[in-house]
């Protein structure tokens, strides 16, 4: 597949997507599930039913009309990113964010909601630059 900065194949775009460390999920400019990451151990379980629907109805009805929001204000282009976080119930940071897809022209293509367990990486200091 020929990208804006190189070509993969679909299995290096497939392998790409599961080695990075955080869930993944797509949804496109109709709010519509397209993708979500299919590696281990995710924060959110997933289930393939899930994808084609709305985004709405995979969240709890308390929040969807926050999810609406986010996604009107993405669309619309007064935010390019949501972040939010919380404390799960095994005591873990989790966070998480809403990106807008834009092509160079600025056209909304749909978000991007990655979800990532910062538990580590809120506990480093110091600096370490070696392989040990």
């Amino acid at each position: 597949m020929k990208l804006d900065t190189g070509n993969l194949t679909l299995e290096q775009i497939n392998a790409l997507l599961l080695a990075i460390p955080m869930d993944l999920t797509f949804v496109d400019d109709d709010d519509i599930i397209k993708y979500y990451s299919g590696r281990e151990n995710l924060i959110f379980s997933r289930d393939p039913k899930m994808l084609g629907t709305d985004v709405r109805s995979c969240h709890p009805d308390m929040i969807s009309p926050e999810v609406s929001q986010i996604l009107d204000e993405l669309k619309a282009g007064k935010r390019d990113y949501f972040e939010a976080w919380h404390t799960n119930e095994d005591g873990n940071i989790i966070h998480t964010r809403y990106i807008a897809a834009r092509d160079k022209d600025g056209t909304y293509h749909g978000c991007l909601e990655t979800s990532q367990d910062v538990t580590k990486i809120r506990a480093l200091s110091g600096t370490k630059k070696s392989l040990e």
